[in-house]
């Protein structure tokens, strides 16, 4: 099953924090102007459906797996992707919120 790719405002806000990135950084790796990504997120600025999957595709496949959740599903959100090896950046990640996860491996099921 494909992740789905098509974020809202509210869950580029929750990603970009889930990430513990600035509008910058995002907008850095999307391609786009930091003001885009800002106006997107605060629902004052719409993309054009390149910028936007641009946004979705550098929180999903640059290193940072992070998959939107439709509201269908309990409750519109975002959550990281399960992989089967942990990028350095979810590395990073993983050992700024759990110390313990950094060092355990992935592929066994195990977090």
């Amino acid at each position: 099953m494909r992740p789905k790719l098509n974020f809202s405002p509210a869950q580029v806000r929750a990603g970009r924090a889930l990430c513990d990135l600035s509008a910058a950084q995002l907008a850095d790796m999307a391609g786009l102007e930091a003001e885009a990504v800002e106006l997107f997120e605060s629902g004052q600025g719409e993309l054009s459906p390149t910028e936007h999957e641009a946004l979705c595709r550098a929180l999903y496949a640059d290193g940072l797996g992070v998959v939107a959740i439709p509201a269908q599903l309990g409750g519109e959100g975002v959550r990281f992707a399960r992989a089967i090896a942990l990028s350095p950046m979810l590395v990073h990640l993983a050992s700024r919120i759990a110390p313990a996860a950094a060092t355990r491996r992935r592929g066994n099921g195990d977090w």
